[in-house]
């Protein structure tokens, strides 16, 4: 009985073994594979060579200086402006371009040049303003 005993002892150790060894050697392949997949295509190496260069194309506005000029004070100028400004980067626009809708007739040339030394130019009240900050 103890030969008998024994050896079934010595099997099961031989089998716990052999399941043991293949175990380990099925963890050095999975190992293998993953390191083999990393080194083929890593994301890091992949995007070296990718430069970010920005959108190609500019988003401008052009915007009637007439609106500036409804205006009642400078301070409520500004506050539009600001107002116009914070609006247009909300949607990502690069340019805002403020022109001049209306046509000067002669006999308003002299109020208009009175009115831009207080309130200053319309079109360039924002420039202006912009420059100093």
């Amino acid at each position: 009985m103890s030969d008998v005993h024994v050896s079934k002892e010595s099997e099961i150790i031989k089998y716990r073994k052999t399941k043991k060894r293949m175990n380990q050697e099925k963890l050095l392949d999975k190992l293998e594979k993953k390191h083999r997949l990393e080194s083929e295509v890593s994301p890091s190496s992949a995007l070296e060579g990718v430069v970010n260069s920005g959108r190609e194309y500019t988003v401008s506005v052009a915007i009637s200086g007439s609106i500036l000029d409804n205006a009642q004070s400078p301070e409520l100028r500004s506050y539009l402006g600001g107002q116009i400004g914070r609006a247009l980067a909300v949607f990502n626009i690069d340019e805002v371009i403020v022109f001049e809708d209306r046509p000067r007739k002669e006999e308003e040339k002299a109020s208009k040049e009175e009115e831009e030394e207080v309130f200053g130019d319309p079109e360039s009240y924002g420039y202006a303003t912009s420059s100093t900050c």
